[in-house]
């Protein structure tokens, strides 16, 4: 990685390339975690911040500085702002699972059923072709034990890409809890399929599936 030095350097040789900025925001963020603060020296927060949004400034129609945006507002409590610039970065690229991901675990943090669920509904109307806000929903109706909408949303990912082994994993443990074991026998069974070996939760998915088997 290139020192403040290197990165200041570049900056001022062109100040209109955005990537420069974008570099020297995850350089800040990087250190972010394990850098102590002091009353007399800026926060390295702002100071990233700063740099991706003259990097989005520059160009906005780059995805990845929106989802370092929202990295960094994550860094610091603000999910509001944290879930504005993931669904930014999502609308510019709906194919990244990562963001998705990112937003999940800032959903996971609300135990307002509604407003989480409305907001998992805004990703979907952002990207309504694309598996993974289907996915997303799906999770957080899971977190609410709302598993019959879950199990709809699951099914409308696998229709959109039948070969998504989440989608599977998350109808399968919705039918184990409606206690449609011979539904989950089987969605497990295709998941274990769809699954790479090195996937962390392999091993899981066949132990599930014998708890299925145990309770026909």
């Amino acid at each position: 990685m290139k020192n403040i030095e290197e990165l200041n350097k570049q900056i001022e040789a062109d100040p209109q390339n955005s990537e420069y900025y974008y570099e020297r925001a995850m350089y800040y963020y990087d250190i972010l975690s394990q850098e102590e603060q002091t009353v007399d020296t800026p926060d390295t927060s702002d100071l990233a911040l700063k740099d991706v949004n003259k990097a989005i400034e520059l160009n906005p129609d780059n995805a990845l500085y929106h989802e370092l945006k929202g990295d960094l507002y994550m860094s610091i409590d603000d999910y509001e702002q944290a879930q504005d610039s993931y669904m930014k970065s999502i609308k510019l690229n709906p194919e990244s699972k990562t963001v998705y991901k990112k937003l999940f675990s800032l959903y996971v943090k609300s135990d307002d059923q509604e407003q989480t669920i409305e907001n998992c509904t805004k990703v979907i109307e952002l990207a309504p072709d694309n598996y993974l806000s289907y996915v997303l929903r799906s999770l957080c109706y899971v977190k609410f034990q709302q598993h019959e909408q879950a199990i709809k949303d699951s099914t409308k990912a696998i229709e959109l890409n039948p070969d998504d082994y989440d989608a599977y994993s998350i109808r399968s443990s919705c039918c184990f809890n409606l206690k449609q074991y011979e539904h989950a026998v089987e969605d497990y069974t295709k998941a274990i399929e769809l699954a790479p070996d090195d996937s962390l939760y392999y091993g899981t998915l066949y132990n599930n599936r014998g708890t299925c088997y145990f309770e026909l």
